[in-house]
């Protein structure tokens, strides 16, 4: 792959979040919650690109042993701590 090829693939990547931000609007109260499986700081930069209050969460211990869904579950990248993340960033409004 030339460095063409990745730049190419990059920018399309940024087509993608400035249509997902557009569709979002500019909404002061906007949040994101970012997951990876990787360090949560790989895509903590995303709310920033439209001021956006961002919760990254993903994996910053490595080297445990497990199943993905409790390794997911130590992380508190499982669908219920996400979903519980949710419900914390909406002030109290149901989820």
């Amino acid at each position: 792959m030339t460095q063409g090829h990745i730049n190419a693939a990059f920018d399309e990547d940024l087509e993608v979040l400035d249509a997902l931000i557009a569709k979002m609007g500019n909404l002061a109260l906007s949040q994101f919650i970012t997951v990876i499986d990787g360090h949560p700081a790989t895509l903590s930069w995303l709310g920033g690109v439209a001021g956006h209050k961002t919760l990254p969460l993903g994996v910053e211990e490595f080297g445990q042993t497990g199943t993905i869904s409790d390794l997911y579950r130590q992380a508190n990248i499982d669908a219920d701590a996400i979903a519980n993340k949710a419900q914390y960033l909406t002030a109290g409004a149901p989820f």
